[in-house]
């Protein structure tokens, strides 16, 4: 089984804010789940395949 990751897991992972995370879901740019608590999930696989998707930003000096 997949493991399973909260936002604020991810935000950890990813070295950016919970809410951050939290935003990209509501946006739909990142893919999420809830249980049947209603608690929103990450499945590691998928946030692989999103991040390997997300395009880099590359700074203008690289040349």
């Amino acid at each position: 089984m997949d493991a399973l990751l909260t936002a604020r897991e991810l935000a950890g992972l990813l070295g950016v804010s919970a809410e951050t995370v939290l935003r990209w879901t509501r946006r739909g740019e990142l893919p999420a789940f809830r249980l049947p608590g209603g608690a929103l999930r990450f499945r590691e696989d998928a946030v692989d395949e999103w991040l390997a998707d997300v395009p880099r930003d590359v700074p203008n000096a690289v040349k």
